[in-house]
């Protein structure tokens, strides 16, 4: 059997409540979910989900026709998380 080895991450506490009663949902625990995110992410070469730089977000008006999805504003305070993780990713920075 393959070793296994330990993973601390730091999210706000509401974002892991919102998680956990997600993955329950799925029958899957927290770090089961994480797991799968990573297997993914290997297998694919690839972040297994999308997403957009915080620069399209801002730039791209939404039109009226487009229904995929909704315009998240990162200045609002509950998504301090994820203006942090773009942060990280370097992808607030405007392509030169």
């Amino acid at each position: 059997m393959a070793k296994t080895t330990f993973l601390n991450i730091r999210v706000y506490q509401e974002t892991k409540e919102a998680a956990d009663v997600l993955f329950a949902n799925f029958g899957l625990s927290p770090a089961e979910a994480v797991s799968i995110f990573f297997h993914q992410s290997i297998l694919l070469g690839k972040i297994p989900f999308d997403f957009y730089p915080y620069q399209n977000i801002v730039e791209d008006e939404p039109d009226d026709e487009d229904e995929d999805g909704e315009v998240i504003d990162l200045e609002d305070p509950k998504n301090a998380a994820l203006k942090e993780i773009f942060g990280n990713l370097n992808l607030l920075e405007k392509p030169e």
